[in-house]
């Protein structure tokens, strides 16, 4: 369990409250001042119940607890938690390098990919929304978050092998992060590589990101460690999977890591996922803060017009 806060600048407004504390007593002061200016005491107890003046600290922490909730509210308080909730939406992440085109999956890593992801998408509940990126060396918005299923799967379809070389996966991550930000659901990425990441965003930042966002990655794997070498004029040679990194990547965002040795397997992979109860679960308490904040205006409002009404 964690609280983030969407709008932390706004944090610094907490400064203010030794004002209020020193502001409380000046005026606690300047009513004692007017009420001693009354020459029958006597007259006073009956008007006030009572010859003491107050420090009225019950008020002041009241109006202290108000403030903070306010600046609570305004910073953008929000819960984080690990739940069981199924429902989430989905930005699912495919190396789109050449690499890809190795025929160990039928009839290509690409297009077994592709295949699978169309299959997993078209089975996702109609209210949940799901996008696509590609990514090589650098990352490819095909679709941004969407509920229509219809242009997820053309989305998917239509994916090209990216001509840039090396593999970004760090990238890919931010990259979906920020395609999920709006969401209001949880929020996860399937992310698919044969390869290694090698250019862009490392990867211990990518984590720290999604972690920040309340992101789970499920990483897939595909192909060997040792890589597959294809006929083609490639510079840096074949890069197998790095299986210790995209576990890393799974583990410390909450996901886990597949390692599917063929088309089948893969698709089972992404069954697995979809049936997955092992969501991050975002609560906005703003509505929560305002309602308790109204409940305490309420509550000073009739102590200082009984308990702690101020003389005139």
């Amino acid at each position: 369990m964690e609280i983030v806060f969407r709008n932390p600048f706004y944090l610094w407004s907490l400064v203010v409250v030794p004002i209020i504390i020193v502001a409380h007593f000046l005026s606690l002061r300047y009513s004692k001042a007017r009420a001693i200016k009354f020459a029958n005491f006597i007259a006073l107890a009956r008007v006030s119940e009572k010859v003491r003046m107050s420090s009225n600290f019950t008020v002041l922490v009241l109006r202290i607890v108000v403030f903070v909730g306010i600046v609570f509210a305004i910073a953008g308080t929000t819960l984080h938690y690990s739940g069981s909730r199924i429902d989430a939406d989905y930005v699912i992440a495919i190396d789109s390098s050449v690499s890809m085109l190795a025929e160990d999956f039928s009839p290509t890593r690409f297009e077994a990919a592709k295949r699978a992801t169309s299959i997993f998408v078209d089975e996702l509940p109609v209210h949940i929304s799901a996008g696509v990126i590609g990514f090589s060396g650098a990352s490819y918005v095909y679709q941004p978050l969407t509920i229509d299923k219809e242009l997820v799967g053309f989305s998917v379809d239509n994916m090209q092998i990216l001509t840039s070389g090396g593999t970004s996966i760090g990238d890919a991550v931010v990259t979906g992060t920020n395609l999920l930000m709006n969401s209001g659901k949880s929020r996860v990425i399937v992310l698919l590589t044969d390869g290694r990441s090698n250019l862009g965003v490392g990867i211990e930042t990518s984590i720290n990101y999604a972690n920040a966002n309340n992101v789970i990655v499920y990483t897939i794997g595909v192909g060997t460690e040792e890589g597959y070498f294809l006929n083609i004029s490639e510079a840096i040679g074949p890069l197998g999977v790095n299986v210790e990194e995209l576990e890393r990547l799974a583990s410390s965002t909450g996901g886990e890591f597949y390692h599917p040795q063929s088309s089948e397997e893969l698709g089972s992979v992404y069954g697995q996922i979809a049936e997955s109860k092992k969501m991050k679960v975002s609560l906005d308490l703003t509505f929560f803060l305002l309602m308790f904040i109204l409940l305490i205006l309420v509550v000073e409002w009739v102590l200082i017009n009984t308990r702690y009404r101020i003389i005139p």
